[in-house]
């Protein structure tokens, strides 16, 4: 399956502290082949690196570097990557992203996908069947990333999608979402200084798919932290800033519908079909793609029984109300 690794704020970190973190990360998600890329919030806004070939990787604008000096050989050259933005002083958050591809190998479908100011990376399979959107490739991921930018964010998972999937997201000028549904895994801990005494506020989260990332990356990044703890199902954790003061916040959020594996999806992530069997759900349920999909949690024959849950409270402040931009 695809890897993430996110940081709630780097604010005060330097260009090194950062560069370790990328190589930590890259090392770490040595098992994913098919792209490798990044996004930081910095005091020019949104600053991104992808790459097709995750080993091309060669530091913080080290893209920029090599181009520049291979000169009029470099179209010669297969090294497909992209960068976004200009760097600027670290103020907010920082997404990684390591691709095992479902789809093509192009630079247009490695993460993470940035766009009107958000940004974000995707570990899941997901099939989208909600208002049309223009996409520049063919991943499923760049549509999660249209739903926040076009539409109603988290609360489009279940209306919208089916399949599983956690994502990483950074909101346009500030703030940090991290959400799992009931089958990505998604872990976090909480950084801490050499002066902190685990109060609950003025603190950093660091997010990743695996435990041991957490333990390996900030360990090459010299950065202490608390013990790696799984995030519940179906949870989200809202950050609404990017300092280390910023307000937290943790809501539900149904996930996407259920929905069959196909052979190269279970060969490419890992994850052998989800959970029930299409054709055992009755009532509240809808035909996508020759399956039925659960529209809403309820009864399920043949099956487990998903309780209902309550509509979570959410933000309405004019950012990004709903944790999306609103709208199609």
């Amino acid at each position: 399956m695809c890897k993430l690794f996110g940081i709630s704020s780097v604010e005060g970190w330097n260009r090194k502290t950062l560069e370790a973190t990328l190589f930590a990360a890259q090392a770490a998600f040595s098992g994913e082949k098919d792209g490798f890329g990044y996004a930081v919030r910095t005091s020019r806004g949104l600053y991104g690196e992808r790459y097709v070939n995750p080993k091309d990787f060669c530091g913080v604008e080290g893209a920029k570097a090599l181009s520049k000096y291979l000169g009029p050989i470099n179209e010669a050259i297969d090294f497909e990557t992209d960068t976004r933005g200009r760097l600027g002083k670290l103020k907010g958050g920082l997404i990684v992203h390591g691709r095992t591809s479902t789809n093509n190998l192009d630079i247009e479908n490695t993460h993470p996908f940035i766009k009107k100011g958000w940004a974000l990376a995707h570990n899941g399979i997901v099939t989208y069947d909600g208002p049309e959107r223009h996409k520049r490739g063919e991943c499923d991921s760049e549509d999660i990333l249209n739903s926040f930018v076009y539409g109603d964010g988290l609360k489009e998972l279940n209306k919208h999608y089916t399949g599983y999937g956690a994502v990483l997201v950074m909101p346009p000028k500030w703030g940090f979402i991290a959400y799992r549904d009931d089958k990505a895994p998604l872990y976090v801990c909480r950084l801490i200084k050499n002066d902190d005494k685990l109060t609950p506020s003025g603190c950093a989260y660091a997010f990743a798919t695996k435990p041991e990332h957490l333990w390996a990356i900030l360990k090459k990044a010299k950065v202490e932290h608390t013990r790696p703890m799984k995030m519940k199902d179906e949870h989200a954790v809202i950050i609404r800033g990017d300092k280390p003061t910023a307000a937290v916040k943790v809501e539900e959020h149904e996930g996407p519908g259920y929905r069959v594996t196909s052979f190269a999806e279970t060969n490419a992530t890992g994850v052998s079909g989800f959970a029930g069997s299409p054709s055992t759900y009755s009532g509240g349920s809808r035909v996508v793609n020759g399956y039925n999909r659960p529209s809403t949690y309820g009864t399920q024959t043949g099956g487990t029984t998903k309780p209902a849950k309550p509509q979570q409270e959410t933000f309405t402040a004019d950012d990004w109300s709903g944790y999306g931009a609103g709208g199609n």
